[in-house]
């Protein structure tokens, strides 16, 4: 199930938690001077309300023929790093973008 259609006593605990555990890890990779925080943490935001959740064993899962694959946080921090630096103009401050043209 959806992490958004999820239903859980503690949701907004570990979304708060996933969140800031994915945002400091991109802090630490990225030059974040250059980028708009909060276009970050939309991305956040959508790409841990698109993933499956296990709430009863507190996993993030995909689901691949009929078999549930874990995600562990490490991964997910990784996937929003590539999302990123792939995506990056997407996510520069307005100001960085006018220097680079």
């Amino acid at each position: 199930m959806r992490f958004k259609d999820c239903k859980f006593r503690n949701k907004r605990e570990v979304r708060k938690n996933v969140k800031h555990d994915i945002l400091g890890f991109l802090k630490r990779e990225l030059s974040f001077s250059d980028y708009n925080e909060g276009l970050i943490l939309e991305y956040i935001d959508l790409l841990l309300d698109e993933t499956d959740y296990d709430f009863k064993r507190g996993v993030f899962y995909k689901k691949v023929n009929w078999v549930r694959i874990d995600l562990p946080i490490k991964l997910l921090k990784n996937v929003s790093l590539d999302y990123i630096k792939e995506h990056r103009n997407d996510f520069l401050l307005e100001k960085v973008k006018e220097e680079l043209k």
